[in-house]
């Protein structure tokens, strides 16, 4: 799907109502990550990507319930599981609260326009 004018006047309306962030928030990391300012850093989404950034781009992922946090600890430890070693570096995991404040902040979670609901659908696939 191309990113069509439909989709960016959307996505413009949207942007029009973004509004500052303020709120407790959880955050998982791996052990090599232990260090509190490598927890903020987005230094490890730079180096290796992420969910929803290339590499070479910071980013620093965080949950709105604790609940969510601690189910990115139990996918880990599936993932690590079908490894013949797991490496020390990669579990254990902890939990920080962060508390987080932005200017500005983009709630797409909620209904949203058709096209790009779909656009959004297919960014968040797989590759």
């Amino acid at each position: 799907m191309i990113f069509g004018r439909a989709a960016r006047a959307q996505l413009e309306e949207l942007i029009l109502l973004a509004q500052p962030l303020v709120g407790i928030f959880f955050r998982s990391v791996a052990y090599r990550y232990f260090h509190p300012d490598d927890v903020i850093s987005g230094e490890g989404t730079r180096l290796y990507g992420g969910r929803f950034v290339p590499v070479g781009v910071p980013a620093v992922y965080g949950s709105a319930e604790e609940e969510a946090a601690l189910r990115e600890v139990t996918a880990r430890q599936q993932t690590l599981r079908g490894k013949k070693e797991i490496a020390f570096r990669d579990y254990p995991r902890l939990t920080y609260v962060l508390q987080i404040k932005t200017e500005r902040h983009l709630d797409l979670s909620g209904s949203l326009p058709t096209e790009l609901r779909q656009l959004l659908a297919e960014c968040f696939q797989p590759g």
